[in-house]
């Protein structure tokens, strides 16, 4: 699985399930009471709600590794709808567990509430990402609030260009030339076909 979420599926032990979602597939709707606590595996998660021009609104994007819908821990009923755009693996946990968890375990109670800080630092840097209004300034937001290790250390994509595109907001033809600038300015340094980058010269976004 993975060393950051193996001590909580460790800790819950038999009554950690796994569901295989479809693509466009739901977790839950609009409405549902909050029964299970999710951890992707693989694919992605969305929740979504609806402006009133019937316009799409994405709440949260939750990835392999990343906990999902984590308000339903308090939430009486889903304010939103979680769905997975691509074809996904995630985990459910019963609330009833998480919950018996942490009022019973100090150690998992401090391992859960830096993890679900982790998750949320994380969720606030992509939404910051998303209203800067230069492409490139968001491929160096993404590069320094993700990549972690000493200075001038490579970060190695685990996504296709084209879904970092996404992630992004940008479409991948925006995405290239970015790269492409970013690179002829010495600010980046990306290896052969492109999947490891080394950020050389710009001012950590996403020290603190």
């Amino acid at each position: 699985m993975n060393p950051q979420t193996d001590w909580l599926l460790q800790a819950c032990g038999k009554d950690v399930s796994e569901t295989a979602v479809a693509a466009d597939g739901f977790l839950f709707r609009l409405g549902d009471v909050p029964r299970d606590f999710y951890l992707v595996v693989e694919g992605e998660a969305r929740a979504r709600r609806y402006g009133t021009d019937g316009a799409e609104i994405v709440m949260q994007r939750a990835r392999a590794g990343e906990f999902f819908a984590e308000a339903g821990m308090v939430a009486p009923r889903y304010s939103c709808e979680g769905y997975c755009p691509v074809a996904s693996r995630v985990l459910r946990i019963p609330l009833v567990v998480i919950r018996q968890l942490i009022t019973t375990n100090g150690e998992f109670a401090l391992r859960f509430a830096q993890f679900l800080a982790l998750s949320m630092r994380r969720q606030c840097a992509r939404y910051e990402r998303l209203r800067l209004k230069r492409a490139g300034e968001r491929v160096l937001h993404y590069l320094n609030c993700e990549l972690t290790g000493p200075a001038g250390a490579a970060l190695e994509l685990d996504i296709p260009l084209a879904e970092w595109a996404d992630d992004l907001g940008l479409d991948p033809a925006t995405l290239y030339r970015a790269l492409a600038d970013l690179e002829k300015k010495g600010l980046i340094a990306r290896e052969p076909r492109g999947r490891r980058i080394r950020i050389m010269g710009a001012t950590a976004a996403c020290s603190a």
